[in-house]
Order: structure tokens, then sequence, then C-alpha cells
């Protein structure tokens, strides 16, 4: 769904903030044009090239701080209105999570209030101090809230629902995810039925960690599904290739395989900290 070179064409069909802003770079997963074309260019890739596996990159809400040009940020936001302008309040957000039994207009008036309240500060003061280490449970004193946050999780589930029914069964379908995809409206353990595995980033997390996180993933997804690593060599969060080897090494206890990206932002030298784990590429 990241996709601003569609988004700033159709307009009617990108993500909007409580208080109607567009996010050009984000289309909503709950615009029945956005998913028909998603659903189609995954259908016809693997109907005609049969590839092993087709990865979901973003079939979720993108984040109001993933921005798109040189924009500038003079309040100080804090972590919970960052989340609370990524939470879509679009006509088709609206239409489906009323058909769902959810108060939208409610929801989003609490949101408008709460943006409005921490805009007005003279210096950012949290609201919340328990987000996000609480995730969405942060916000359950506002009802009309949490309900639309528990709510926004459904557009996605179904999405990856409905683009697994119209692949080719040859074509496995991979959702690549995050520690922190809950933040985008991505409910793992349902969309788990629905996908075949999931590529799980752990781009940032530090070396001591990814053994933990990769296993909460696998309790979570299952022994069936697939399970890779994804990894990418820049630095400083990778220091050398000690460290990188030692990122493989625990990653590979737990998942079925690892994926590496942005090649082409690093130098050819240190795409020879990959020679451990692949020597014949080196021969």
């Amino acid at each position: 769904m990241h996709n601003s070179r569609l988004g700033m064409a159709h307009s009617e069909h990108v993500l909007r903030t409580a208080h109607g802003d567009s996010l050009s770079y984000g289309l909503c997963p709950s615009s029945p044009a956005a998913r028909a074309y998603v659903i189609g260019v995954v259908a016809e890739i693997s109907e005609r090239y049969r590839p092993d596996r087709v990865e979901l990159e973003s079939p979720d809400f993108m984040e109001f701080d993933h921005g798109f040009h040189y924009e500038k940020d003079g309040l100080g936001l804090l972590p919970e209105d960052l989340f609370l302008l990524g939470v879509c309040f679009c006509a088709h957000c609206q239409k489906r999570a009323k058909s769902n039994g959810v108060d939208a207009d409610a929801g989003q008036e609490v949101t408008h209030r709460l943006l409005d309240q921490s805009f007005e500060r003279e210096i950012p003061e949290t609201q919340f101090p328990d987000f996000p280490a609480t995730k969405r449970n942060a916000f359950s004193d506002h009802p009309d809230l949490f309900d639309y946050l528990k709510w926004r999780s459904e557009p996605i589930v179904s999405l990856i629902r409905d683009i697994r029914a119209a692949a080719h069964p040859d074509s496995r379908i991979l959702l690549i995810d995050d520690i922190n995809s809950w933040w985008r409206g991505v409910d793992l353990s349902t969309a788990a039925t629905y996908f075949d595995g999931i590529v799980y980033c752990a781009y940032t997390t530090s070396q001591e960690q990814i053994l933990s996180n990769l296993e909460n993933v696998r309790c979570v997804i299952g022994a069936n599904k697939t399970l890779i690593a994804g990894f990418q060599l820049f630095y400083p969060e990778v220091s050398d290739r000690a460290d990188f080897a030692a990122r493989t090494d625990a990653a590979l206890q737990v998942a079925d395989g690892c994926n590496y990206y942005n090649f082409g932002l690093v130098p050819n030298a240190r795409l020879s900290w990959l020679s451990r784990n692949y020597p014949k590429a080196y021969d």
C-alpha cells in the first residue's frame, strides 16, 4: 500500500488523519479500489510467473512519521501523537468500521480532540505515559477510540486473506513484518491464519534481542509457517563482520533462512560479510 505515485493520482483512496489531512504516500487497505489493485497484482504475478513466494511489504496502515518529503515538526510530537496521526479515518474506513458495528465518528472525535490538546501545549507533555509499552491498551480509558483501534486490524487481515485466495497455490504468500507492526494495525496471530509465513525485519534489532524476538514470532505463527529473518548491512546498526555473523547465527537458530536488503546503499567491500553464509557466491 506504500505508493506515493498512485496516492497522489487517486487521493480519494489514501489514508486520512482525524483532521481529514491526506497521507498521499499510503493507500488505505479499507479502500475497495486499492484492495482490488493489490489483489490483482499478486494474482497476475503468481499466475504468470509462479514465483516460489510473494512478499507483502505494506498491506497495512502506513505510519504518519513515514513522511513524504522535507517535513518539519515544530511541536515536538510524542510517540502517542505520531501514532494517533497515523490512525486512518477516511470514508472507506468509516464505512467499513460502521458495517462492523464500530462507531467510527466517535472514535474520530476522540482522536481529533486528543491531538488538538497536544498541539496546544507550550511544551510536549504525554497524555499516555504507558504508550507505546502497552501498545493500543494505553487508550483503553477512551472506549470509542479503543474500539476503533481494535477494529483496524480487520481490513488488513481480510486483505491478506483475499490475496492468499487469489494467488496461485504454487506461490507462497509471506508477510513482511517487524516488532512494531501492531502500530500499523497488524494483528499477527489472526493474520497467520491466512499467510504462509513471514519475513521478520530485524534491521535495527540489537544482537541480543534477535533470538528472543524470533522465538516470540515463531510461537505466534506456529511451527509449520515459513519464518525468514530480514537483515541489512548498514553501519553503525551492524558494526562489523563479526557482529553480522553473530546476528545471522542467532536468527538461524529459529528462522528457516535470511533475506538481505539494500545492497545498493553499502560499499562493495561490505558485501564480503555474506561470504561466511554463502561461500559459493565468492568462489
